[in-house]
């Protein structure tokens, strides 16, 4: 499909194509982290766990905000409010 909307553009491939290679890299990552198993370190092995995700997601949300670690585990649930 994408090799088909690049060869032959139409009026909405942009939109086709850029979804498609969404798609695309959500599979590649998936498939790389399911052949990761449980070693190796990465921050995308830590999605597979709620309270890191918790956290990830609070920096990729608040990217300004000055972050301790104290705060992203209080936020993340890892530590009594």
């Amino acid at each position: 499909m994408l090799r088909a909307e690049l060869a032959e553009p139409r009026p909405g491939s942009r939109t086709v194509v850029d979804r498609l290679t969404d798609v695309l890299f959500v599979h590649i990552v998936r498939r790389w982290t399911a052949e990761q198993g449980d070693h190796g370190a990465s921050w995308v092995l830590g999605l597979r766990d709620p309270q890191v995700a918790a956290a990830i997601s609070l920096l990729h949300e608040g990217p300004a905000q000055p972050w301790t670690v104290e705060e992203l585990a209080r936020a993340s649930a890892l530590r009594p409010q």
